[in-house]
């Protein structure tokens, strides 16, 4: 007796085949959509990483540089000035913290609150003319000094502006908005009293 067995072989649809065909192409298209979003993410967390880190320093080096200013002036014909000017965009010290670090000396720096809103510095050693410049803040929305002023009677205010030629304030106020967010510092006068006698230097005023 001869037994026969029958095997059927079943093999894809062209109709299962394009299904499968649109099913991986739709993960992967899926899986590199979330890469994609995956990289951009990390590289928008790099950059505010890289901001946030610039913006804590740029607040070192005004803390450092204005809490050590020093009332030195400068005269001219037979009148002593202060190297100190400070308005609501614009302020200039003079000071022994160099923001390029190792730089000996006095230096002049002037803080300037520029139309592109940037905190533009630029600063050279009292005496000499070569100046050097950097960009301490970008994309600020909002920014401001001001200056503390106490009266003879002893009552204290802050003004926008320095008329004061025979001394310094003895308080800074910077008021900030970054990213949304509103700062504000204020830096003492640590090195010398705010109403010490001006030293004087025998440089040009000029930055």
């Amino acid at each position: 007796m001869v037994l026969t067995e029958k095997q059927s072989h079943k093999g894809f649809t062209l109709l299962e085949l394009l299904i499968a065909i649109l099913l991986m192409a739709t993960i992967v298209s899926i899986v590199g959509i979330s890469m994609g979003l995956a990289c951009r993410s990390i590289e928008t967390g790099e950059k505010r990483m890289g901001r946030l880190e610039r913006f804590r320093v740029s607040w070192a080096i005004l803390n450092a540089q204005i809490g050590s200013m020093m009332p030195l002036s400068y005269t001219i014909e037979s009148e002593k000035k202060l190297y100190f000017k400070g308005s609501r965009s614009s302020l200039q010290i003079s000071t022994n913290q160099s923001i390029w670090h190792g730089q000996q000396g006095y230096v002049l720096v002037k803080y300037t609150v520029e139309s592109d809103k940037t905190l533009k510095a630029s600063e050279n050693l009292i005496g000499v003319d070569n100046v050097r410049e950097t960009t301490l803040f970008e994309n600020v929305e909002e920014m401001a000094f001001q200056y503390y002023f106490t009266d003879l009677d002893g009552a204290g205010q802050w003004l926008d502006e320095w008329v004061e030629d025979r001394y310094i304030p003895e308080k800074t106020k910077i008021n900030m908005r970054f990213e949304g967010e509103k700062y504000s510092i204020i830096i003492p006068v640590r090195s010398f009293g705010s109403k010490a006698s001006p030293v004087s230097t025998t440089a040009s005023p000029d930055v």
